[in-house]
C-alpha cells in the first residue's frame, strides 16, 4: 500500500451532513481507507457516514458504497486534510470504536500521578495499537484514570517517540495485568504518525 499519496485510478465521495464531498483515496488497506479532502469537513471521530469508492478502467467506473466509521481525522504529506475510516467489517455494535491492530513492542512507562506504589518507571508490552489508544501488558496494575508517559517506537520509525496516555482499565490475567491506554494531548504529527502505523500494521495484518 502506498500510505498517503494518491491510489492511481482510484476516487472517493462521503456524504457529510447530506453532501457528497468528493476526494482522493490516498491510503488503502482490507480494513481501513484514508480519503484527502481539497478542504477540512466537518467530521467528527466515531461518525458513521456514506463511503463511495469507485475505480477507473478506462471509459469505466466502478464503484460501491459502504457504510463507514470515522477513525481519525489528519493531515496527509502535502498538507490536505484528511480522513481514515473503518470499513464495514470493523463496525457494528460489537465492535470498539476505533480499529485496533495487533502491535508487539516493548514499552517504557513512566506513571505521572503517583497512584502507583514503588518505581514509576517500568517496562510493559504493547499488544495493540489504534489511532486513539493501545493496549499494554504491565507487571503491575495501573488504575483507571493514571496519567502515564510512554516511550515506544512505532512501526518504520528509526527511533523512539513520546506520547502522554490516561489509563481507562485494567485487568489482573494469568500473566500481570492487562491495561487499556487512551492517547492525550498528541502534539504536532503525532497524530498522523499514529494513524500511519495503524495503517500499516493493518496492511501487514491483512496480507499474513
Amino acid at each position: 500500500m502506498t500510505l498517503l499519496e494518491p491510489v492511481e485510478g482510484t476516487w472517493a465521495c462521503v456524504t457529510i451532513g447530506g453532501r457528497d464531498v468528493r476526494g482522493d483515496l490516498v491510503g488503502f488497506s482490507r480494513r481501513i481507507a484514508v480519503v484527502a479532502f481539497e478542504r477540512a469537513q466537518p467530521l467528527a471521530v466515531g461518525a458513521t457516514v456514506r463511503l463511495q469508492l469507485g475505480v477507473r478502467a478506462g471509459d469505466r467506473s466502478d464503484d460501491t458504497a459502504v457504510l463507514a466509521r470515522v477513525l481519525h481525522v489528519l493531515l496527509t504529506r502535502d498538507g490536505r486534510p484528511a480522513a481514515a475510516f473503518t470499513l464495514p467489517d470493523e463496525i457494528g455494535p460489537a465492535r470498539r470504536d476505533d480499529a485496533r491492530v495487533p502491535f508487539d513492542e516493548r514499552v517504557n512507562l513512566v506513571v505521572c500521578d503517583g497512584r502507583v506504589v514503588g518505581d514509576a518507571h517500568q517496562t510493559a508490552r504493547a499488544v495493540d495499537l489504534s489511532a486513539a489508544g493501545m493496549s499494554v501488558v504491565s507487571d503491575r496494575e495501573l488504575p483507571p484514570t493514571t496519567t502515564v508517559l510512554l516511550r515506544f517506537t512505532l512501526p518504520n520509525a528509526t527511533s523512539a517517540m513520546q506520547f502522554r496516555a490516561r489509563v481507562r482499565w485494567c485487568r489482573r490475567q494469568e500473566r500481570g495485568y492487562l491495561c487499556g491506554l487512551q492517547f492525550t494531548g498528541l502534539k504536532g504529527t503525532q497524530g498522523r504518525d499514529i494513524a500511519a502505523a495503524v495503517l500499516a500494521l493493518a496492511d501487514d495484518v491483512s496480507e499474513r
